[in-house]
């Protein structure tokens, strides 16, 4: 079974989305019904699709359990932003 919603995109980013199908070869709709599985999580998102992964292996560090700590780390981070991050501003 399948339900039709209708959406109501601003202009720019509906602009977007159809420069973004095109470029994969695909139509907008499939792209946000790929996008909303992917969301939801019923869907895979391949690791290609992964905007970071060309990062991936490109920094050197002592950090070993950065896949099982990684929220831990940027909420660290994002601490250590906010109490500090107005130090270096004029």
């Amino acid at each position: 079974m399948t339900r039709t919603i209708t959406l109501e995109l601003p202009e720019s980013l509906y602009a977007s989305l159809t420069q973004r199908a095109e470029q994969q070869q695909s139509t907008p709709e499939q792209l946000i019904l790929d996008s909303l599985a992917t969301t939801l999580g019923n869907g895979a998102q391949s690791v290609d699709d992964d905007p970071l992964i060309r990062l991936a292996g490109c920094i050197t560090s002592d950090i070993t359990d950065i896949a099982e700590r990684h929220h831990e780390y940027l909420g660290q981070a994002l601490l250590d932003e906010l109490r500090h991050g107005n130090e270096n501003e004029p």
